[in-house]
């Protein structure tokens, strides 16, 4: 079951990407690979955050303007652990649209900095 669930959401990334790289080849596409450090908080439990992971696609961003819109689809996992030693893990599927403020060079095989 958890393998059929992850198996849609990776198709979801993969047809995203393929569907909006064509139009943002000049903008700027990526990947984002990494921890998330979850807080979760409760006046009737005791939780003990444990390290979780965030995987995603972003798309975007207006790299030759100062400013541009940046939109990602993210899968993020949060986990935690009760005093009982109960896991809790939450997955979700995360898509914000970013406001992005660019600085440096214009040029795809320049250096970008940036701000969101």
């Amino acid at each position: 079951m958890k393998i059929r669930a992850f198996s849609r959401v990776a198709a979801l990334f993969v047809l995203a990407f393929i569907g909006l790289s064509s139009g943002a080849a000049a903008q700027g596409a990526g990947i984002k690979f990494g921890p998330t450090f979850a807080t979760f908080s409760s006046e009737a439990l005791d939780f003990d955050n444990r390290t979780g992971i965030h995987a995603g696609l972003f798309v975007g961003g207006s790299r030759d303007k100062v400013v541009g819109l940046q939109t990602e689809f993210n899968w993020l996992r949060k986990k935690t652990e009760t005093e009982a030693g109960q896991e809790i893990r939450i997955d979700y599927l995360q898509v914000p649209v970013l406001l992005r403020l660019n600085a440096g060079s214009s040029s795809a095989s320049g250096f970008a900095l940036y701000g969101i």
